[in-house]
C-alpha cells in the first residue's frame, strides 16, 4: 500500500496489464489494502490513490480506481476519510467524465 502509487507512477500506464493485477489485490479482495484492518494501510492507500489516478488518466481512472476511491471515502476511520477527502479535486480533475466526477 506504502509504495504502490510511486511503483504505479514509474511503471506509467502503459503498463497498467502488469500492475491491474496486484491492484485487484490491493482493492477488491476481502483481504485487501482497501479494506484492511490497520487504519495505516488504509490510509496510505487513501492519500496515494490520486497518483494512481493521474498516472491512469481519466477511463482507467473512472473504471478502476472510483470504485475503490469511493469506498475510502465512506471508511468507518475519520483519519482514512480525511486523507481520501484531501485528494477529491485531484480525483475530479483525472475524471474526465461528468457523471464520473459526479460520483465523488
Amino acid at each position: 500500500a506504502y509504495t504502490f502509487a510511486a511503483v504505479t507512477r514509474t511503471m506509467g500506464a502503459s503498463h497498467w496489464t502488469t500492475l491491474q493485477a496486484p491492484f485487484s489485490s490491493l482493492c477488491r479482495d476481502t483481504g485487501s489494502l482497501c479494506r484492511d484492518t490497520q487504519l495505516k494501510t488504509r490510509k496510505a492507500m487513501a492519500a496515494s490513490m490520486h497518483i494512481v489516478a493521474q498516472t491512469l488518466g481519466a477511463e482507467l481512472t473512472e473504471s478502476e480506481v472510483l470504485p475503490h476511491f469511493e469506498a475510502l471515502l465512506k471508511d468507518s476511520a475519520v483519519e482514512v476519510r480525511q486523507a481520501a477527502l484531501q485528494n477529491v479535486a485531484n480525483i475530479i480533475r483525472v475524471a474526465a467524465n461528468p457523471a464520473a466526477q459526479r460520483r465523488v
